[in-house]
């Protein structure tokens, strides 16, 4: 068996000419940090598992689509990458389509909590409708632009920082997390019924811009397909 000498020294920085190497490493590996777990902490205020189905409950929805509310916005992230991958293949820059579809799977957390603040008790069949539909939706264009985050990610991060980025999102996303139930309680006190959730799914949506905005820090270069 070889003998392994153990190595006293720090990992050497990825080189400048490797994915996600360079002067804007450091960037870049924040960025995806901050993005992440914002973005994952942001759903939080509106779980599926929990905060969701009291919503459709309440707005008298079947017992079906109260079930389903837990995985609805993993439902949209099935099929729609398998769909797009070769488009993605193509692109010299990935971050311009991530932002670009990023905003559209954030902006139906927006119509669903403005729709249940100014429309939910009098037109609850609509409140319904566009809750349910918000984190399919959400799902729907972030299995889209899967492919191309995850090549983002590899064109931006080095594979050496991956992991510990990954693994820091959810620590970041599990300390918003394990704050957003006193948050949720405070606000369904203070505006009790569908006006709470609507201001959550508000909340919700704040975060996911905060999330895209850092994203838009990222420094992609360009690379020619070959």
């Amino acid at each position: 068996m070889p003998e392994i000498t153990p190595s006293v020294t720090s990992p050497s920085p990825p080189a400048p000419g490797a994915p996600g190497g360079g002067k804007d490493g450091l960037r870049n590996y924040l960025a995806h940090v901050v993005e992440g777990g914002l973005f994952m902490g942001g759903i939080a205020f509106v779980a599926p598992e929990s905060v969701l189905p009291r919503i459709v409950d309440t707005l008298g929805g079947p017992g079906w689509v109260i079930a389903m509310m837990p995985v609805a916005l993993a439902l949209g992230f099935v099929l729609p990458g398998v769909l797009v991958a070769h488009l993605v293949e193509r692109l010299e820059r990935t971050l311009p389509v991530v932002l670009a579809v990023g905003v559209i799977q954030r902006l139906p957390f927006l119509v669903a909590g403005l729709t249940l603040l100014l429309a939910g008790d009098r037109l609850p069949g609509l409140a319904l409708a566009i809750v349910v539909a918000a984190p399919l939706l959400s799902g729907l264009a972030g299995g889209m632009t899967s492919p191309a985050w995850m090549e983002l990610i590899a064109k931006t991060l080095p594979p050496n920082r991956r992991a510990s980025a990954m693994a820091i999102r959810m620590i970041i996303a599990s300390m918003i997390g394990i704050t957003s139930g006193g948050i949720i309680a405070t606000v369904l006190h203070r505006w009790p019924g569908l006006p709470g959730f609507g201001i959550l799914h508000l909340v919700t949506f704040t975060f996911m811009v905060l999330s895209i905005s850092v994203l838009a820090m990222v420094k992609e270069e360009s690379v020619h397909p070959g």
